[in-house]
């Protein structure tokens, strides 16, 4: 038994299961001293370890010709569900005040319900103001916005008025009955 399990010791420290048909690697460097005690760092240092943001995207990884669009309002719903779209056609006289977008998920949306928005601040977030909600991020505990630029593009955006701000202190709104972060909210552009 004991020289089984020198066996296999011996074997992962040389890098290779003989006659397995892969490799294991034991997370050295090939060609690096063993005498080293150094374990390379993942990250460079000096990295940024926050999100990532391309030129122009705010904290949601909105561009300025993103638009928050959903389908025309059939029901008199108090709070809709909009998602990212690009517009590929805007509203002209022969469209009914409609424009054409490009959903992010791929769909082709022709729509007069559409809004630009900007991320909201402290004096946007009063009873009864329009805003929108980050659909995931209402469902999480903790506060914060979307966590990543495919989550804030492709997940939806619940758009009604602010309900209640009492525990903004604690980080969290109301829009309409989502209980939301303030890093998740967004505001129409007038």
């Amino acid at each position: 038994m004991k020289t089984l399990l020198l066996g296999l010791v011996a074997t992962a420290l040389s890098g290779c299961m003989a006659g397995a048909g892969y490799s294991y690697t034991t997370g050295l460097l090939h060609g690096a001293a063993s005498s080293s005690s150094s374990v390379p760092s993942p990250v460079p240092s000096g990295a940024a370890t926050g999100p990532a943001y391309a030129p122009g995207e705010d904290q949601h990884w909105f561009s300025s010709d993103d638009y928050l669009v959903a389908p025309i309002n059939k029901y008199g719903e108090q709070v809709q569900r909009t998602r990212v779209a690009k517009m590929i056609e805007p509203p002209a006289a022969g469209s009914k005040g409609e424009a054409r977008f490009l959903v992010a998920n791929g769909s082709d949306l022709w729509t007069g319900n559409f809004f630009q928005s900007r991320a909201g601040g402290p004096a946007d977030l009063i009873v009864n103001a329009l805003a929108f909600c980050h659909e995931t991020s209402s469902f999480r505990t903790e506060t914060g916005g979307p966590r990543s630029k495919q989550e804030s593009r492709n997940g939806e955006w619940f758009f009604g008025a602010i309900t209640d701000t009492s525990d903004a202190y604690k980080g969290r709104i109301s829009v309409g009955s989502h209980s939301c972060p303030i890093d998740a909210v967004r505001v129409p552009i007038r």
